[in-house]
């Protein structure tokens, strides 16, 4: 990840908040510059670079390298156009879940967002926290996607810069078994990892109690390592097509606030 530059998109919230240090957190660890991105309405009032500015001194001492972008129109499109215009090769966006006002983005919202953009993107609540000696296991689910090389790649970038041991996790509900497609994906995502140096270990469960998707069991599992990182495909598996969405709204609002690394 050379000459890296993070994207975070900021509504002065306290979520917005944590997006930031979190992007701080991840410069730190390969030099990379950070841009502030506000999508600013009609109806703003006062400078919006100047507000950009004061938000960040106060809610991120140091001397980060910080850059400021103001965009005006719609905001998933002016975020969507941000982070496929080439200058970005990293976003870290905040969540608000369910709660709050409706003009804020929702985990549907950023779904919608994640499902267009074609760079890397971390997903943060406003719980989410910053382990003392910082995230160290990527929960990464395998899935059937048909193309998964996209993902493998940037879980071994982030697994580069921050240390990670990654979590190859499958489940195998009762009376089934893997496709040939979690097989195969499975054996590119552990050539990847060998190739790269990248330390992981393959885990398979079988939930105990029945559920239609998959988010359950992935959160069940990853709860399980407080501070980890999850992983997912924004767009959905055929095989999984008809409640992926439902799936990965659950895990990128997920009760523990785990961060979510999302990739297209």
């Amino acid at each position: 990840m050379m000459n890296q530059n993070i994207l975070v998109p900021i509504d002065f919230s306290d979520v917005s908040a944590t997006a930031i240090t979190t992007a701080a957190y991840l410069a730190a660890n390969n030099h990379m510059q950070i841009s502030l991105l506000y999508i600013s309405q009609q109806n703003h009032k006062g400078d919006a670079t100047t507000e950009l500015e004061q938000f960040a001194k106060a809610k991120l001492p140091g001397n980060a390298d910080l850059q400021y972008v103001v965009r005006q129109g719609d905001v998933i499109r002016e975020i969507v156009d941000a982070c496929n215009g080439g200058a970005y090769t990293t976003m870290i966006i905040g969540s608000h879940g369910f709660k709050g006002l409706r003009e804020k983005l929702f985990g549907a919202d950023i779904l919608k967002i994640l499902k267009q953009i074609d760079i890397p993107a971390l997903v943060v609540q406003k719980e989410t926290i910053i382990p003392p000696g910082g995230f160290r296991e990527l929960v990464f689910p395998v899935g059937a996607h048909a193309e998964m090389q996209h993902q493998i790649d940037a879980v071994i970038d982030f697994a580069r810069i921050l240390s990670l041991r990654v979590h190859l996790f499958t489940v195998k509900k009762p009376g089934t078994v893997l496709s040939d497609q979690i097989k195969a994906n499975l054996q590119s995502a552990s050539e990847g990892f060998e190739k790269t140096a990248i330390p992981y270990l393959r885990k398979q469960e079988t939930p105990e109690t029945f559920s239609v998707g998959y988010a359950r069991a992935i959160l069940d599992y990853a709860s399980r390592h407080p501070g980890a990182i999850i992983s997912i495909m924004a767009s959905p598996a055929q095989e999984h097509f008809y409640i992926a969405d439902a799936d990965k709204i659950a895990i990128l609002t997920n009760n523990a606030a785990l961060p979510v690394l999302s990739v297209k």
